[in-house]
């Protein structure tokens, strides 16, 4: 993780290039409010991220899949079972999004916040598949791809 962290730092901004030509869409504000704050506002039309996080989780698993059967042709099913889980763990997306600043985008509602909301790592994890999920509706897999080479896979 120690590697991907430095080939993140070198690739920041070609990362920020790519969450910025989403960031004004209505899919990626979606993929950062939080249900604390969604409950908070009342509005029954403001969607909370968990719906993209069950996409942006399939959305995943799929590259991840892709990703290690293309890297590691020689590895044994149980092995690439075990790199998968290792890189789609919460630890893992959890750091990547404290990395490349997606927790700068969180609406947390006011109790969420105080409970430090935006340092707990189950949401942390949740909003970086939220985020997949929301760039995979607007720009693509390629896009997907792009961004996850620049991120999971650097």
């Amino acid at each position: 993780m120690t590697s991907n962290l430095l080939s993140i730092q070198k690739n920041k901004k070609a990362i920020e290039r790519i969450i910025s030509s989403v960031q004004e869409t209505e899919t990626f504000q979606q993929a950062f409010v939080h249900s604390s704050f969604r409950n908070e506002i009342d509005d029954d039309k403001l969607a909370d991220y968990e719906t993209l996080e069950f996409l942006g989780d399939s959305i995943l698993d799929m590259r991840v899949c892709l990703y290690i059967y293309r890297a590691y042709p020689s590895f044994s099913e149980g092995q690439m079972s075990k790199l998968k889980q290792f890189m789609v763990q919460e630890n893992t997306l959890a750091e990547l999004s404290k990395e490349i600043g997606l927790f700068n985008f969180l609406k947390l509602g006011a109790g969420e916040e105080k409970n430090k909301g935006v340092e707990k790592k189950s949401i942390l994890a949740d909003i970086f598949e939220s985020f997949i999920a929301a760039l995979y509706l607007e720009k693509g897999a390629q896009v997907v791809k792009k961004f996850l080479d620049l991120t999971l896979f650097a």
